[in-house]
């Protein structure tokens, strides 16, 4: 299934989502009576919401008012949580908190892309290692390569910074978010993921300070990339009533 993002204001992801809807059409075996959409990167109350809404019921053969489409984080709070139950920390590509009351309003934390901050997700583990590896070697050109630079130069395909601007500035964000991964095989790379857990743990203690003490719902596949990532994180946490 082709990827596809809710930044909508974009023509070429506009033209992706169309193609993503097109292809799911194909797989189905037969027509939805009705669609429930969680899209990344966008809100049921953005304007891009009702274009994703008429794609989705052009491509599925449905009517609009068949079609809710709201944001991917969202639907996984709803899968962890009732409303009012919980907050739920995503740690993917990008990060966020969410907790959504029981009047059906959200309370987030983070979220913001990362252009703006994105902090302890695998894209900002990803930028972290290759930030540190390029400074400690235009610190010292003259020095071996570390163990993490070395790892690193391997993932992208060479050491050389023409081969790895070229990794980085074709593959983007998902390219750099699958760094994290080489990073946590590296052992002097285990502070980023300490400090990884903290930033997530920050997110949480916003919602906890504003919406109260409830159960900590963790979610993400970034998690999975290093266990000092959740044992930092709840080293960190403020009046959880657990976390799972």
């Amino acid at each position: 299934m082709p990827a596809a993002s809710g930044h909508l204001f974009l023509a070429a992801e506009e033209a992706r989502f169309r193609a993503m809807a097109a292809a799911l059409a194909r797989a189905m075996p037969q027509r939805p009576a009705e669609v429930l959409a969680g899209v990344t990167g966008l809100d049921a109350t953005a304007p891009e919401a009702r274009l994703a809404t008429a794609i989705l019921a052009a491509a599925l053969g449905v009517a609009e008012t068949a079609v809710l489409v709201t944001n991917d984080v969202n639907l996984a709070y709803r899968a962890a949580f009732a409303p009012g139950e919980g907050h739920l920390v995503y740690a993917g590509t990008g990060s966020v908190a969410l907790h959504i009351r029981a009047d059906g309003t959200e309370v987030r934390a983070g979220g913001r892309g990362m252009l703006i901050d994105d902090a302890g997700s695998a894209f900002w583990i990803g930028q972290q290692a290759l930030r540190r590896a390029w400074r400690e070697r235009e610190e010292n050109p003259a020095a071996p390569l570390s163990p993490l630079s070395r790892a690193l130069a391997q993932a992208m395909g060479g050491e050389c910074w023409d081969r790895q601007r070229a990794f980085v500035y074709t593959g983007g964000r998902d390219a750099i978010a699958q760094l994290a991964r080489t990073a946590s095989g590296v052992a002097e790379a285990q502070d980023i993921f300490v400090s990884a857990g903290e930033e997530l743990a920050r997110l949480a203690n916003i919602l906890i300070r504003l919406a109260g003490p409830r159960p900590v719902a963790l979610a993400g596949r970034a998690w999975l990339l290093h266990p000092a990532m959740e044992v930092s994180f709840r080293a960190s946490l403020v009046g959880a009533a657990s976390v799972g």
